[in-house]
């Protein structure tokens, strides 16, 4: 029993890091998402794995979580909340790493902790973010600051090595700050060499002042998270997303405030047109890209048009019409 309780101070500090660090990649997350547009797991889990459901699970989920907004905003808690769970889960379980009498052995130490468990969480980032980068491949090329699918696509996939990285080498850091190693005694120099076995060092001691350090600081950085997360709400979807147009007083050619408006997407992009291009190629006579302006140096026609939602049910209104021109 005495064996099992004298674990507890580290699996403690263990789920302290991890939930610390969580922290920390949350608010990486954040800053990434709102200053250059890169979909952090958060939304672009769910937007994946949306794409995969079938019609009647969806609308079944639509009705469930009252509408686009309501999946939306479960989707992206969700996705919160498994950053958090997995802060504990993998923080305690960098504790048992460290603490093992493998990791203990090690003779070489890199960054404060064994080179056998630093070697082991590398392999585990890596495995991770491949294993995202194959599950995300189809919506990697999203990014809300306007970058092209090419560009963008490279981008998200660096981001994800890095939101990772940092989660796992602020666990390692932390848990260092917050445990002290304890060198093991030396034999003593009479002994016969033959007989001398290398000592194994004891567990780490977990320094609860540090500890508490650690927690108030997480706590602190949970303030710009909740200020970055809030320009964002302001910003997002959710007073229009869903909008209908029907009624008593449609009018033939839909007013544009009115315009029904249905989308995916958490806060709709900026959209840089100065970097995208149309591209006329494959089996035409006379390939060519065209730049925005050269798209608005050609006649412009006007079309009165219908749009509808793939989703529109009878009488739910999200259809209009009006009056294009391009």
């Amino acid at each position: 029993m005495r064996s099992v309780l004298k674990w507890i101070p580290n699996i403690l500090a263990g789920l302290i890091a991890g939930l610390a660090a969580a922290v920390v990649m949350m608010l990486a997350m954040t800053l990434s998402r709102y200053y250059l547009g890169i979909m952090p797991p958060p939304e672009s889990v769910p937007d994946r794995v949306a794409s995969m459901l079938d019609i009647e699970t969806f609308f079944s989920l639509f009705a469930k979580y009252g509408g686009y907004n309501g999946l939306k905003q479960f989707g992206i808690l969700s996705g919160l909340r498994a950053i958090v769970g997995a802060g504990a889960v993998v923080g305690i379980v960098y504790a048992l790493l460290a603490e093992s009498s493998w990791s203990r052995r090690s003779p070489r130490r890199i960054l404060g902790t064994s080179s056998r468990v630093l070697m082991a969480m590398t392999g585990a980032i890596l495995v991770v973010w491949i294993a995202f980068v194959i599950f995300l491949w189809p919506v990697l090329p999203a990014n809300y600051r306007g970058l092209p699918y090419s560009q963008a696509r490279i981008v998200s996939i660096v981001a994800l090595l890095v939101w990772f990285s940092i989660f796992v080498f602020t666990i390692i850091g932390i848990y260092r700050f917050m445990v002290k190693r304890i060198q093991p005694v030396g034999p003593s120099n009479t002994e016969p060499e033959s007989e001398i076995e290398p000592a194994v060092p004891s567990l780490g001691v977990a320094l609860p002042r540090r500890a508490v350090v650690t927690i108030a600081a997480g706590g602190l950085l949970t303030l710009p998270i909740y200020r970055l997360l809030s320009r964002m709400y302001d910003d997002a979807t959710f007073s229009y997303d869903g909008r209908a147009y029907n009624g008593p007083g449609v009018l033939p050619i839909t007013p544009t405030e009115s315009f029904y408006s249905v989308t995916k997407n958490v806060v709709d992009p900026e959209v840089n047109r100065d970097l995208w291009r149309l591209e006329i190629a494959g089996h035409v006579d006379s390939p060519h890209t065209y730049s925005f302006e050269d798209l608005q140096g050609f006649e412009q026609v006007d079309q009165v048009t219908t749009l509808m939602c793939i989703s529109n049910r009878i009488g739910a209104g999200l259809f209009s019409n009006a009056r294009w021109q391009g």
